[in-house]
């Protein structure tokens, strides 16, 4: 489609997006009797990389490792038993013990063959009438969000929604002889099934309302799912961050009719009855961040001043109830419900 000038696409590696070095990743296997709690997701947040772990079916838990693939802290220089001991031991000691021990976490860290991770954006996910992108075709995205397969699922039900709405009937276009400048020159089959143009026309009428309706939330998934990786990889170990989220979770349990959490929206809203669509996720998420960065403002300098040896975890809770809630309703009413408002969103239809 491209060579034919019917549309542009672009790959991005993880890692790439603010022109830093590809990431790599290589999972690394926790027995069943390493001890985590099963119904969890562990991360061990490093800034540069991060480990975290997912529970299987049989008690083990499969670890992934991100970081760069090349440079000078990176999976090409940990490449023999020294170097992959020295890096455990200064960054995930505690997780020496939860593999069974350094040679074997040394051994999968050598030997467990690595992957890339990447983003994929087109232009346009249809060409006329003839041809519609749906699935990983579309918005291959990162695993960050989890919600890759529940995308496609999204395409699938929107595109049946648009065949049933202009009565899709099968048959035949034509052969395409020529595309020059997006024209086609078609050569008519003179079969049976050759469609009516009237036919025709509302397979392109069906895939150009499925492509405006479905191409804005494939790019805000695959946005929001590099964002996350980041926000894992760098920010969940962030005193603001961390004071951020407390007063996040504070304000939805007081008002989760006009603010939910955009993790929330992302995960359990959805197309169709409520309109909490990823798109709108990313747009509410946007404003409401800068809503609590305005509201924690002042106590996270606060708690950033505090020394690095303080038990400065300990005191979240008590920094995040010092946030109005008054001031807090305040600026949603202001900036938040609108948007509800503009895209009709209703958030009881997120998933308590």
């Amino acid at each position: 489609m491209r060579k034919d000038g019917l549309l542009e696409f672009t790959e991005s590696l993880l890692g790439t997006e603010n022109g830093g070095s590809p990431h790599s990743y290589k999972e690394i296997l926790f027995p069943a009797d390493s001890g985590l709690v099963q119904h969890g997701l562990h991360i061990w947040p490093r800034r540069n990389h991060m480990l975290m772990a997912l529970a299987n079916l049989d008690g083990s838990m499969t670890g992934t490792l991100y970081m760069d693939k090349d440079g000078e802290e990176s999976f090409a220089t940990i490449n023999d038993d020294e170097t992959a001991t020295k890096f455990f031991e200064k960054y995930y000691p505690e997780v020496i013990s939860l593999v069974g021990g350094i040679e074997k976490a040394r051994s999968q860290m050598l030997n467990n063959p690595s992957g890339l991770l990447g983003t994929v954006r087109t232009t346009k996910w249809n060409y006329k009438g003839r041809i519609v992108l749906i699935g990983d075709a579309a918005h291959a995205i990162v695993p960050f969000f989890g919600q890759g397969m529940n995308c496609g699922f999204e395409d699938v039900l929107q595109l049946l929604i648009v065949l049933e709405k202009y009565r899709c009937k099968g048959g035949s276009i034509g052969t395409i002889k020529t595309i020059v400048n997006g024209e086609e020159t078609i050569e008519s089959e003179g079969s049976l099934n050759q469609m009516s143009t009237e036919d025709a026309a509302s397979w392109a009428t069906a895939f150009e309302e499925f492509n405006n309706a479905r191409k804005a939330n494939g790019d805000a998934i695959a946005q929001l799912a590099v964002e996350n990786f980041h926000e894992m990889r760098d920010r969940v170990a962030d005193r603001t961050f961390l004071l951020q989220k407390r007063v996040e979770n504070r304000i939805e349990k007081a008002m989760s009719h006009k603010f939910r959490s955009g993790y929330a929206m992302v995960c359990y809203g959805g197309s169709g009855v409520g309109e909490v669509t990823y798109h709108n996720a990313l747009e509410l998420s946007r404003v409401q961040n800068e809503i609590l960065g305005s509201l924690i403002k002042d106590l996270a300098a606060e708690l950033e001043a505090l020394p690095g040896d303080s038990d400065w975890s300990s005191h979240l809770d008590d920094y995040a109830s010092r946030v109005s809630l008054e001031d807090a309703e305040k600026l949603i009413d202001e900036k938040v419900v609108p948007l509800h408002e503009k895209y009709g969103i209703d958030l009881s239809t997120v998933a308590a």
